[in-house]
């Protein structure tokens, strides 16, 4: 729309219909489902499978001092995954202490598994998007 007046009938349209979707998607955020910080029973090297029935969003946190770290996220539809879906790096200055996080969606029924190198699991979420 260039040069022209926007009109009542447009903004109904075009705006409005717009408002409505965005609803939707803030309505469908306040049923998320929080597996909260589940470190107790998820680690590392591991492979898990997604068997929700709905899509999942996984979010690791890594701390490392005085080392390199790698994360990395693989997440594929047979065991064991082999596909990197997300990497995080850090390479933090000598007696730094730092924190890397990294979040994935993994599809039902598939699986995932996170590689830490240089790294100590420090919290572990999962949320399923329903």
């Amino acid at each position: 729309m260039t040069n022209e007046i926007v009109t009542a009938a447009y903004l109904n349209t075009n705006i409005k219909d717009d408002e409505s979707h965005l609803k939707d998607l803030a309505d469908a955020m306040d049923s998320l489902v929080f597996g909260g910080g589940i470190q107790a029973s998820r680690a590392n090297f591991t492979t898990y499978q997604n068997t929700s029935g709905a899509i999942m969003m996984v979010t690791v946190v890594e701390a490392v001092a005085n080392a390199q770290l790698t994360i990395d996220a693989l997440v594929e539809n047979t065991s064991p995954p082999s596909v990197v879906v997300a990497r995080a790096e850090l390479n933090p200055t000598p007696s730094a202490n730092c924190f890397a996080s990294l979040s994935f969606l993994v599809p039902s029924q598939w699986y995932y598994y996170v590689i830490s190198l240089g790294g100590s699991l420090q919290y572990w979420t999962e949320y399923q998007l329903q």
